[in-house]
C-alpha cells in the first residue's frame, strides 16, 4: 500500500511521514534520541498516523538526516568556493606589491562587488587575508568596514556570524551522523507498538488473548484491520 501524501504546502505530493521526519530533524538540529516516541505521540494528538506510516518512520528519518547532511555539504561547498575566490583576488593584489595606498585601495574597490551581491564568506575570508598581510593592508580593511557600514553591518559582525555559522554546521553534522547510528540501533518494533493506535485498541481485547500473541500473529491482525478499513 502507498503512503498517505500531502495535498498542499511546500512538500505537496510527498509522503506525509517524510514531512514529519524532516520536521523532527529540523526541530532537534539532527539530534535524534528517544524523543522519537514522544514526537510521534504528540503528532497523533491531532492527526492519527497509519501503521504503514509508523513502519516507514525509521527509513524516512534516515532520509531526512541524509538530506540535512547534503544541505550542509552544499553550504560548505559554496563557502569554500567563496574562499577560493577571495584567495585568488588576494593573491592577485599581493602580486602587485609596491603600489601606493591609493592604487591598492582602488584595486580593492574594483575587485569587491557591492555588498548585496557579495557573499559574507567572501568578505570574511578576504579580510582575513588582509589581516595576515600586515599593516600595509590596514587601510584596505578600513575601506571594507566603511563600505559595509553603508548597508548597516560591520566587518566584525560578518566575521562573528560566519564563525558561528561554521560552528553550527559542525555541530549539526555531528548530530546527524550520530543519529544515523542511533536510528539503526533502536528497537523499532517496540516504538511501533507503543505508537500505533490500532495496536492500542487491539490490546484492549476483552479476554486478553491478543497481548499474548507472537509478533507474526499480531502483524496479521493489524494488517487485516488495515485491509478492512481501506475496503
Amino acid at each position: 500500500m502507498s503512503l498517505p501524501v500531502l495535498k498542499c504546502g511546500q512538500l505537496k505530493g510527498h509522503a506525509r511521514i517524510l514531512a514529519i521526519a524532516l520536521e523532527l530533524v529540523s526541530h532537534t538540529d539532527g539530534q535524534i534520541d528517544e524523543n522519537i516516541l514522544n514526537y510521534l505521540r504528540a503528532y497523533q494528538s491531532h492527526s492519527i498516523l497509519s501503521d504503514r506510516e509508523i513502519w516507514a518512520a525509521p527509513v524516512m528519518i534516515r532520509i531526512a538526516l541524509i538530506e540535512n547532511i547534503r544541505h550542509i555539504c552544499e553550504r560548505l561547498r559554496d563557502t569554500q568556493y567563496q574562499w577560493r575566490k577571495a584567495d585568488d583576488i588576494a593573491d592577485e593584489l599581493f602580486a602587485g606589491e609596491g603600489q601606493d595606498n591609493d592604487s591598492r585601495i582602488n584595486a580593492i574597490r574594483n575587485k569587491i562587488r557591492i555588498v548585496h551581491e557579495t557573499s559574507p564568506s567572501f568578505i570574511e575570508h578576504i579580510s582575513y587575508r588582509f589581516r595576515r598581510a600586515g599593516r600595509e593592508y590596514v587601510q584596505a580593511l578600513r575601506y571594507i568596514d566603511e563600505y559595509l557600514a553603508r548597508y548597516g553591518t560591520t566587518l566584525d559582525e560578518i566575521r562573528r556570524k560566519e564563525h558561528n555559522l561554521q560552528a553550527a554546521y559542525a555541530v549539526t553534522m555531528g548530530n546527524c551522523i550520530s543519529s544515523l547510528k542511533l536510528v539503526s540501533s533502536l528497537d523499532w518494533i517496540d516504538i511501533f507498538e507503543s505508537t500505533s493506535r490500532v495496536e492500542q485498541i487491539l490490546r484492549k481485547d476483552p479476554d486478553g488473548t491478543y497481548p499474548l500473541m507472537d509478533l507474526t500473529t499480531r502483524n496479521y491482525y493489524r494488517n487485516r484491520v488495515e485491509e478492512i478499513a481501506s475496503a
